[in-house]
């Protein structure tokens, strides 16, 4: 198992000294910050915006949203 998983059936009794060994760790910390960066998406505001739309609005009109989207991106680039 990763060094900071832990099982559910564990977690009420050692979900808070793990997560206070982690915050009083810096190494440990340092090492859990770097990992999380991995894990990021950049566009991760588009992404869920897009779901919503898509359970909203079905998936007709959040092609067509993403369409004016790439549309709006491509002018700007012309812009700058």
């Amino acid at each position: 198992m990763p060094p900071f998983m832990l099982k559910d059936a564990d977690a009420p009794d050692t979900l808070l000294t793990t997560a206070l060994g982690i915050i009083n760790n810096e190494a440990k910390l340092e090492s859990l910050h770097k990992n999380i960066l991995k894990l990021a998406l950049k566009n991760s505001a588009e992404v869920i915006a897009d779901e919503v739309v898509k359970l909203a609005w079905g998936e007709k009109i959040a092609e067509i949203q993403k369409q004016c989207e790439t549309k709006r991106r491509n002018k700007v680039k012309k812009w700058n």
